[in-house]
């Protein structure tokens, strides 16, 4: 008996530490490697293929990896702790890429209401897990939060807002993630939000929602990566422009800062913004980083984005 069982006890145990494996490379590997990954393969247009790659391993081993129950039970275990501040559904809108392909035919309304279905599960949950004592507070964390209400991908901070609301009239949602940066200002400039009449940030700000920034310094603009921190050669007369542009909305103290920090001073600066992420994989990163919160704190003006809407 003991004989007949070993190997299925591999199989599951071989199963287990692959969707580990693809939760870890997702969270530490792919989105950190990914601005070098476009850059070295020569262009954000094969920027899909990466992930529809990585996607369809992760849609592979779903069934592996099991409810959000399992994956938040597993993620305590190695953090060895019992509860969690900030609990993120991340990227959820990769749904409507592969809704699309497996319905075809299907609406754009229908997706979107089948996708606000599990969001509505997922929160349902997540409250239970607040009652539990295993989370804090919940979240999203999307990358078409500041995109147009028009584009098949976008997702509403103000539907998510009136989910939670129905799920618990005490909730728990509380913080939102999106990028973020000089060149990539939906959620400062896009009123997707009230009828078209409140962006991202003004929504958020409104409701008491902390609103994380990622991805400040690597912007994605008219199909080409735009690196904001230190130019190669083939680049200055590209940072001269942005430099340009930006100085006038800055404090004097600013103007000789270097690009990145002008960059990560605008973004925490910007009213509504509570936290700017920015990678740290090596000391210098930190000392720059660092840089940008030591002068005094200024309001920027939104007419700063919009000049780079145009550049």
């Amino acid at each position: 008996m003991t004989a007949h069982r070993e190997p299925r006890r591999r199989l599951v145990l071989a199963g287990v530490m692959g969707s580990v494996f693809l939760g870890a490379m997702e969270s530490t590997v792919v989105a950190t490697a990914m601005p070098t990954v476009i850059a070295t393969l020569g262009g954000i247009q094969i920027y899909s293929w990466v992930f529809s790659g990585f996607l369809l391993a992760s849609t592979v081993t779903m069934p592996l990896w099991g409810r959000l129950a399992d994956q938040l039970g597993r993620s305590l275990g190695r953090l060895r702790v019992e509860k969690v501040d900030v609990y993120l559904l991340h990227n959820p809108e990769y749904f409507f890429t592969n809704a699309s392909k497996r319905c075809k035919g299907a609406s754009l309304e229908t997706l979107r209401d089948q996708f606000y279905d599990r969001i509505q599960r997922a929160f349902s949950h997540l409250e239970d897990e607040v009652r539990r004592g295993r989370i804090g507070f919940y979240g999203v964390s999307s990358n078409t939060f500041g995109a147009l209400a028009s584009d098949p991908e976008a997702t509403s901070l103000e539907r998510m807002w009136t989910i939670a609301g129905e799920v618990a009239h005490d909730h728990h949602f509380a913080v939102v993630q999106l990028p973020a940066n000089l060149f990539e200002s939906g959620a400062m400039l896009t009123r997707n939000n009230v009828t078209g009449t409140r962006t991202v940030l003004e929504f958020a700000r409104e409701h008491d929602l902390a609103v994380l920034i990622n991805r400040p310094l690597n912007a994605f603009y008219r199909e080409q990566l735009i690196r904001l921190a230190a130019a190669p050669v083939r680049s200055i007369a590209m940072t001269r422009e942005i430099h340009t542009r930006v100085d006038p909305f800055l404090p004097p103290a600013y103007r000789t800062e270097s690009l990145s920090r002008k960059a990560l001073a605008v973004l925490t600066n910007t009213q509504g913004v509570t936290c700017v992420l920015n990678g740290m994989r090596h000391p210098n990163y930190v000392d720059d980083s660092l840089g940008a919160l030591r002068s005094p704190p200024f309001d920027v003006d939104v007419h700063l984005y919009e000049a780079f809407n145009h550049m």
